[in-house]
């Protein structure tokens, strides 16, 4: 079955998200974006699961 953009937003529940800024080596972030290209993810979906992993490694 197809679901419409706000058929999926009303499934979801609502997460508040921030923007923020990073600074990082030029080289790993092009390593970083050819790869995600290639597995086609969003980089914003990675970095937030490795923060995750991250953060409960140190809970």
């Amino acid at each position: 079955m197809w679901h419409t953009n706000i058929e999926r937003q009303q499934s979801r529940p609502s997460e508040k998200k921030i923007n923020v800024n990073f600074t990082i080596n030029k080289n790993l972030y092009e390593q970083f974006k050819q790869v995600a290209q290639k597995d086609m993810r969003k980089y914003s979906n990675i970095i937030e699961g490795s923060i995750k992993r991250y953060v409960q490694s140190k809970l």
